[in-house]
Formats: C-alpha cells, sequence, structure tokens
C-alpha cells in the first residue's frame, strides 16, 4: 500500500467519513489533511487507542482470531516500532491491509 492509502484507510477506521461535510473533502481527494500516520508516532498513538477502546485483549480470539493478540504483542513488547510499522500492523489486524 502506498503511504496515502495507509493514511485514508486508518482515518477512516479513526472515525474520518469519506464524505466529511464539516471539513469539505473527500478523504482520497485531500489526503494532506489527515493525520500523517505512517511518519508520525504520535499520530499512530492515537489510531491505536481507536482499538484498544473497542476490543479487549480477551476477546481477541472471538473477534479476529489471534491477529488483534499479535497487535497486542507488538504494542507492548516491540517499542522500537516505526510508525509505519505500526500503521501496518494495524491495517493487517483489521485486514484492511492491500498488497
Amino acid at each position: 500500500m502506498q503511504k496515502t492509502e495507509i493514511n485514508v484507510a486508518i482515518a477512516e477506521v479513526c472515525g474520518w467519513t469519506k464524505e466529511d461535510a464539516a471539513r469539505g473533502f473527500t478523504l482520497s481527494q485531500f489526503p494532506e489533511y489527515l493525520p500523517d500516520y505512517c511518519d508520525d508516532l504520535n499520530a499512530m498513538h492515537e489510531a491505536e487507542k481507536v482499538i484498544r477502546r473497542v476490543w479487549k485483549p480477551s476477546d481477541t480470539d472471538t473477534i479476529i482470531s489471534n491477529r488483534m493478540h499479535c497487535y497486542v504483542e507488538l504494542l507492548y513488547y516491540e517499542i522500537d516500532a516505526t510508525a509505519y510499522q505500526r500503521a501496518e500492523a494495524f491495517l493487517k489486524t483489521l485486514s484492511l491491509w492491500t498488497d
């Protein structure tokens, strides 16, 4: 995936809508208005909070098999992961990553 596609996909998961009337743009048309999840650890930290609010580690086996468990391990044990690596793991966890 291209960085723009990654940023758009994560933004949508985080609640940005394709047609955001308040901002007056379509996400894929104006990706420069979105957070740079691929290069900004702070932006990825905010995105990761979305998963943490929705899913608990104990729910992982029933919700999305073991993918979320692997993602939680990445967050808690691989503290040196770059923003891009975290963005990729985030989208793969949600089965939104495309090659």
